[in-house]
């Protein structure tokens, strides 16, 4: 009678027990109900609020905030600035266009809709940017990000730095 190592023995019992595991498994795999990964009755798309929206009015996703820190005064006095030309038009196009730079701290705006120019009020673009602000602040620390302007969600705002 032979002799079998230890070795040998120990990979021929394991490669015998993986493979009959494996067969079993992928003949007979288990059911989402048995697994309890199935829903009876699903929520609709519509009673959860994921439909998409069919206006360009709705564009609340683009509010982002960026890992920039930035000067909280610098990103306040530029949003003054904005606020204080009034009616005084914002016009954007397809490339970003600097509204005001105050040190590291630029607020830009770009057209969200990829089809020529809009135009905003200065004052809406500043008040939209405090979005920015209130929301994208951890203490202290002030952050860029982005957001859509009032009245004019094609119009993208955007506080980065300079």
């Amino acid at each position: 009678m032979t002799r079998l190592s230890t070795l040998p023995f120990a990979l021929l019992v394991f490669t015998t027990t993986f493979t009959t595991a494996l067969s079993a498994d992928s003949t007979n795999p288990p059911s989402l109900e048995s697994l309890n990964l199935t829903t009876p009755n699903p929520p609709s798309l519509e009673s959860l609020n994921l439909t998409t929206p069919n206006t360009p009015t709705t564009f609340t996703d683009l509010n982002t905030c960026d890992t920039v820190q930035l000067t909280r005064a610098n990103i306040l006095l530029g949003i003054n600035y904005l606020i204080s030309l009034g009616n005084t038009p914002c016009v954007v196009g397809q490339e970003s266009v600097v509204f005001v730079t105050k040190g590291d701290v630029a607020i830009t705006g770009y057209n969200g809709l990829m089809g020529g120019t809009a135009s905003v009020p200065c004052n809406d673009v500043g008040i939209s940017a405090r979005w920015i602000v209130s929301h994208c602040a951890s203490g202290p620390l002030a952050f860029g990000g982005a957001t859509t302007a009032i009245g004019k969600k094609e119009v993208v705002i955007r506080i980065r730095k300079a």
